[in-house]
């Protein structure tokens, strides 16, 4: 009886040290190579890279595309704009349709990345340049790349328009934010 109760005590000040010494996981790194929706007449390709260096630091996102629709100079900051988002499912194979609907676990209103109530998918607009390229490095707290709400093996769409953040004063406003037809598509897969 005594060895027994030693052995739990032993364990227990072992599993509280780990605790205490704040045992972290190893940095998580994941890419997905956007490849063009075949319903889109716009041929937006590249990717995205993420790194995130522990379960509560800050998703990394850093983001390489071309491909958009080129503009001339004096072009309207509206369209250059982009709704980037997560959505549920990572399997794109046969479009990005597939990919579902935003990635929302926690059943939010749709919002912007700096809102307090969001998808976990919700990253707002980034903006293209005139010469249909783009280039962005985004940082988030709520997406992770570890854990129940992880956003590996699921999808990251670049829609048609603007999104306009949950604010847009209708139904689709808080599903998706009006952002339109989906671009371009790819799956979040591990990388090392």
């Amino acid at each position: 009886m005594r060895v027994r109760a030693f052995t739990c005590l032993l364990l227990f000040v072992v599993c509280l040290a780990v605790q205490v010494s704040g045992y972290s996981q190893p940095p998580r790194n994941a890419l997905c190579r956007l490849q063009p929706d075949p319903a889109s007449t716009q041929k937006v390709s590249g990717i995205v890279i993420f790194n995130q260096t522990g379960p509560s630091e800050p998703l990394k996102m850093t983001i390489h595309l071309s491909g958009f629709q080129t503009y001339s100079p004096n072009t309207p900051e509206t369209q250059l704009l982009h709704g980037f988002h997560i959505h549920e499912f990572g399997d794109v194979a046969g479009g990005c349709l597939a990919a579902g609907g935003h990635y929302n676990p926690k059943n939010s209103n749709h919002g912007d990345i700096t809102d307090r109530v969001r998808h976990v998918g919700d990253f707002g607009n980034i903006k293209q340049e005139l010469d249909g390229t783009l280039e962005k490095v985004i940082e988030d707290k709520i997406a992770t790349l570890y854990g129940t709400y992880s956003v590996l093996s699921r999808a990251v769409v670049v829609h048609e328009k603007p999104d306009d953040l949950g604010r847009g004063g209708n139904p689709a406003s808080l599903l998706n934010g009006n952002a339109g037809a989906r671009l371009a598509c790819c799956s979040i897969v591990i990388s090392p």
